[in-house]
């Protein structure tokens, strides 16, 4: 027969050989087990030397084995011995539960304090950066004040100067004028000149003043003749001439004399103004300055509460850290008195049980045919 064959007929002879049942283990016996188990545990504390604990260890599988009807007295004596034990000893878990919630409720108190600290930081921080905002806008409202006066000023000094340039130009041509009355036209009405040339030049320097204050050109022809000559050979037209010129001097005089004060007094008024602005300039100055220290100082704070914040996240979190780890040791030890409590529900099953009582027999009812 071919391998592959042989190999098929095999599998199909192939059957499931069943494994055999573990018997079951008596449920009296396994809950005596648990106790005995029990009171080996090292964590089980038995007072005494270990003497103790072995003596129980040695009695406890026959006194619990025993019902309670079947037991002797002094097994029973035993059996409360037992249960004593126990007793103590969850009476010892249940103080150590006690002992950790009281810390666990320690910590979380603790960490509700440390929370709410957190909380309160975190609301001066925030008002903090409020607080930056606000001396932002007032510190950029101060900059556009010390640029509006800085251009103020800037204005003011430059009219300041133009005014002082003019009031210079008005004192020049109203001096001018004065020099040409009281020297030139003056002496040539009087006849005072005794020098021809100096007459001649005064004659020039008169021509050229009312030709430059746009006189007319009839009466600046007949200047000449109207000054040169002496009051004996002046024609009526001479004197007429004579005395417009004079007239139109006088006026020109006064007029640049009016200038003159108008320009003064409003030099006056600028420089008050300028002085104003540059008051006004300092005191934008200062309250910038004011106003860029606060937000300094704002920053300033602002780190430091953030410094604040971020050591007490950082102390909660360290609290997180403790709390879970004794929250932990707290539920480790509710685990241990929960199974010890459970423990000794089973011992009082085991001490209280008794021999079950047998059920009686059911009687089966005999057909009638049978008894007919």
């Amino acid at each position: 027969m071919p391998f592959i064959a042989e190999k098929r007929v095999v599998e199909e002879l192939e059957v499931e050989i069943p494994q055999p049942k573990k018997a079951k283990k008596d449920p009296i016996a396994a809950k005596v087990e648990m106790i005995t188990d029990a009171l080996q545990a090292e964590n089980f504390e038995v007072a005494g030397s270990s003497t103790n604990r072995q003596m129980l260890v040695a009695l406890a599988p026959t006194i619990l084995s025993t019902p309670r009807d079947l037991r002797h007295s002094h097994q029973e004596q035993l059996g409360g011995m037992v249960t004593e034990v126990f007793e103590k000893e969850e009476a010892r878990l249940q103080t150590q539960v006690a002992e950790t919630q009281t810390k666990v409720d320690g910590v979380n108190a603790e960490f509700g304090v440390r929370r709410a600290a957190v909380e309160a930081a975190e609301a001066k921080l925030q008002a903090k950066g409020s607080q930056l905002k606000d001396n932002q806008v007032t510190l950029s409202a101060d900059v556009g004040v010390t640029r509006n006066a800085e251009a103020t000023v800037k204005e003011t000094a430059e009219e300041l100067t133009s005014l002082d340039e003019t009031k210079t130009e008005h004192a020049l041509a109203h001096e001018e004028a004065l020099n040409v009355k009281n020297e030139g036209f003056t002496s040539l009405k009087e006849g005072t000149c005794d020098d021809s040339n100096v007459e001649k030049d005064h004659v020039k320097a008169l021509v050229k003043f009312f030709k430059k204050i746009k006189a007319d050109a009839s009466l600046v022809a007949a200047l000449p003749m109207a000054l040169a000559r002496k009051q004996a050979e002046l024609s009526d037209f001479d004197s007429l001439a004579a005395v417009e010129l004079e007239k139109l001097l006088e006026s020109k005089i006064a007029v640049l004399a009016e200038q003159l004060k108008t320009t003064a007094d409003a030099l006056v008024q600028k420089v008050a103004s300028k002085e104003a602005a540059d008051a006004a300039l300092d005191a934008a100055k200062k309250k910038q300055r004011v106003g860029a220290e606060a937000m300094l100082a704002t920053k300033a704070e602002q780190k430091q509460l953030a410094a604040d914040l971020s050591e007490k996240q950082e102390a909660v979190l360290e609290h997180q850290f403790e709390t879970k780890s004794l929250q932990a040791s707290h539920n480790e030890r509710m685990v241990l008195l929960t199974f010890h409590q459970g423990l000794q529900t089973t011992l009082t099953e085991l001490l209280e049980r008794r021999t079950p009582v047998a059920e009686a027999p059911t009687e089966v009812p005999v057909p009638e045919e049978v008894v007919a």
